[in-house]
């Protein structure tokens, strides 16, 4: 038994005395006549049965001794607060409304052992005082690209009650499929709802062809309201305006720019055709479909989208240009005419939902060009979008991809996790993520009402997908949104984390392992003719490993320091533990000739001082944004390796990655040059490389270059990067990236 659950209470004071004990005559007792109360009176009664085997009664009358009393009535600032007390008498949940005391039986369950069943369970006496350091604790569930049914929606809720997260952000609408019925416009799911096939995540991939879709019925929706509600989860429709509405379009052609024929898109990417806002229909479409929403749900908030919309059919649209001179909207250097127009629809989608009662949100483009000040911006394209919005005084929900977007690899090991955006968010950036850290003005962190995650499913057709995706992420979120900062540590958060996905084994959650694996460290030798390789686990348990590939086991070399590496090796470890199984860890080390020494990194712009990764012997994954790659931006890149002694050499391999989806182009030449004393140099090769194609995959590439060998002490080598994106991608115009990882020199 042990009370520091996730997330971790604010407060928790051990007190001397006996326990208490839970067994067959301990009941539950709840106010008479509060609904909400007895309700979670049989959740808790419930929990306790699953984790123990003991059903207590629930009855609003309290009959002695042995009892676990629910209340409201504890006084605090925080409405979400409660207080946890156990003496050997009884447990007593208060919260100051009901959903505190909600908050407090998630603690209770989570500090039981979850697998105690049929043992005696002990409380030890024990103060919590708990409460959430923010007001707004969201999680987003994107069903356009894939339909999940209710049951799952449920499965989801239960998840995020688990974890104290208190908004259910459903993203509904989508460019590859519209996901709730609106009764005044049928097509909507009758032509919406259905693709051309079921696989988007890759456009060349063709599978069965047949039709894929689904939709939620309004008696659905009403169904998921109120199984959240009982979990004090409020439930945010998102349904986009003005762009991702391809599907809208397929139904409803006229209410585009060019009138179609639409189709609802089979492929991810962002799409040309968008609503028509020119077009007066369009603005009483977009109000008639929200005045359904605001009847089926009954949160404060309704999610309008508003990013990713591009002007391109705007900009040639009679209609829109039309409607452009008619609100003398100009373009200026910082907005154009067309950004204008998307922002007067919005404005007036904010007041019509105002005069409902009711705030918009939407994502952080919506201040472009500015919006009143009653919408809520949620800031994903970056922490500064973030505090810009709070520094016009809007309400601002976190929702950055660099920290929390669940759509991304957990690992670099991506030939062993499910398919993924390219791109990397371990567990422990999503943890260090600080909404509104201290740093900010006390004026800029009062908008900041909380933070989000979002779970997009491009890549993620199946519930047990999202489960994946999902934890243990979301234990990570749940900390950084209740627990105060000065209480939040990395290494004791993984120690809570073990005993948490217990409970995920007990509910049967699909949840990532490598969080509890091995990590490692790598060092060189001070004289630069070797490296050490630390190995690492969030429990120190017994790790075994091999160098020859083999599969490690007991019976392996047990590790006990760190690894000397001077050759080229296949390292595997395994941790050794009972109750959690983990993946085995495996690392390649390239050792060459490069490998271990200093290396100088230049620039037209800024100079680098021993670049570690470079000449580490480890290649970066697929996943630019792991720490084995260093990217550079519209510049040439001269790089110098000492070779500490004169060596011979007659190669250099230099790996690169093409991303084009992320402006991430290879170099357009390289050149090798030798020389003895760092002055004067010799050109010994250049190489040449085409402008990658349109349909260029992200890969890792290898730049190779060959020569007659040579003796030499210092290797210069000199990379230019495309300049500037070419005219056939979106991008066109802007400066390339040049992305570069392990240098090998033989």
């Amino acid at each position: 038994m042990n009370y520091e659950v996730c997330p971790l209470p604010q407060n928790i004071i051990i007190n001397k005395g006996a326990p208490f004990v839970l067994d067959e005559a301990t009941n539950i007792i709840y106010p008479e006549g509060n609904a909400k109360m007895k309700t979670t009176a049989c959740f808790l009664s419930d929990y306790l049965h699953i984790l123990t085997g003991i059903r207590p009664t629930i009855s609003y009358e309290i009959k002695g001794n042995n009892v676990i009393v629910l209340n409201t009535g504890f006084v605090h600032e925080n409405k979400e607060a409660y207080r946890l007390s156990v003496n050997h008498k009884q447990i007593e949940i208060s919260g100051v409304e009901e959903s505190g005391a909600f908050y407090g039986i998630q603690t209770l369950r989570k500090s039981i052992v979850a697998d105690s069943h049929g043992k005696a369970t002990l409380f030890p006496a024990v103060e919590i005082t708990d409460y959430p350091r923010f007001a707004y604790r969201g999680m987003l569930l994107d069903v356009g690209r894939y339909f999940f049914p209710v049951e799952f929606i449920k499965k989801y809720l239960d998840i995020l009650a688990l974890h104290n997260i208190n908004y259910f952000h459903w993203h509904l609408t989508e460019d590859q499929g519209w996901r709730i019925e609106i009764k005044k416009y049928p097509k909507l799911t009758e032509i919406g709802s259905i693709r051309k096939r079921k696989i988007i995540h890759l456009p060349d991939l063709t599978d069965d062809n047949l039709p894929y879709g689904g939709y939620y019925t309004q008696e659905d929706i009403l169904e998921v309201v109120r199984y959240a509600s009982e979990r004090f989860i409020t439930v945010i429709p998102e349904v986009d305006f003005p762009g991702h509405t391809l599907a809208a379009l397929a139904a409803y052609p006229e209410l585009g720019c060019t009138g179609g024929p639409y189709e609802v898109a089979s492929q991810r990417g962002i799409q040309d055709d968008v609503l028509c806002m020119g077009n007066n229909k369009t603005l009483e479409f977009i109000e008639n479909v929200l005045t359904e929403l605001i009847e089926l749900f009954p949160s404060k908030y309704i999610h309008i989208g508003g990013d990713e919309c591009r002007k391109i059919r705007w900009e040639s649209c009679s209609k829109c240009q039309a409607k452009i001179s008619e609100l003398q909207l100009v373009s200026d250097d910082r907005y154009t005419a067309e950004q204008k127009l998307q922002c007067h629809c919005t404005t007036r989608i904010e007041h019509f939902l105002k005069s409902k009662g009711k705030k918009m949100i939407g994502w952080d483009e919506i201040i472009e060009g500015g919006i009143a000040l009653s919408a809520t911006v949620m800031a994903w394209q970056g922490i500064p979008h973030g505090i810009m919005a709070a520094k016009m005084q809007h309400q601002v929900i976190m929702t950055p991809t660099s920290h929390v977007y669940f759509d991304y690899y957990q690992s670099t090991d991506t030939e062993n996790e499910p398919p993924a955006l390219l791109k990397y968010l371990p567990l422990e950036q999503v943890y260090c993520f600080d909404p509104a850290p201290k740093e900010l003005e006390e004026i800029v962190r009062k908008y900041i009402i909380g933070a989000q995650a979002n779970l997009w499913t491009g890549y993620i057709p199946e519930g047990k997908d999202a489960e994946y995706m999902l934890l243990p992420r979301l234990a990570a979120l749940s900390e950084l949104v209740w627990t105060m900062p000065e209480r939040k540590n990395y290494d004791a958060f993984l120690l809570r984390l073990m005993s948490m996905i217990k409970h995920y084994d007990l509910q049967g959650y699909n949840y990532a392992r490598k969080a509890f694996g091995i990590t490692s460290t790598l060092k060189k030798k001070r004289d630069g003719t070797g490296l050490w390789i630390g190995l690492h686990t969030p429990d120190n348990s017994p790790i075994y490993y091999t160098l020859d590939n083999t599969n490690p086991s007991a019976k392996s070399l047990k590790y006990t320091r760190k690894i000397k590496i001077n050759s080229s090796i296949q390292l595997k470890a395994v941790a050794l533990r009972s109750g959690i199984e983990t993946d085995i860890f495996s690392q390649f080390i390239d050792f060459n000739k490069a490998t271990s020494k200093p290396a100088t990194i230049k620039t037209e712009k800024y100079i680098y001082q021993n670049i570690y990764c470079l000449t580490n012997g480890i290649k970066g994954s697929i996943l630019f944004n792991d720490e084995n790659w260093i990217r550079f931006c519209n510049t040439e890149v001269e790089i110098v390796i000492d070779l500490k002694t004169i060596t011979s050499v007659s190669s250099v391999k230099i790996g690169a990655l093409i991303y084009l989806d992320y402006w991430i182009f290879g170099p357009s030449n390289l050149l090798i040059m030798l020389s003895d004393n760092k002055k004067n140099y010799r050109k010994v090769a250049r190489k040449t490389y085409p402008l990658p194609t349109e349909n260029y995959p992200a890969k890792r590439i290898t730049l190779d270059v060959s020569f007659k060998e040579k003796q030499t002490r210092y290797v210069k080598i000199h990379l230019a990067d495309v300049r500037k994106i070419p005219e056939w991608h979106r991008g066109k115009g802007a400066p390339a990236s040049l992305l570069i990882d392990e240098i090998g020199i033989y």
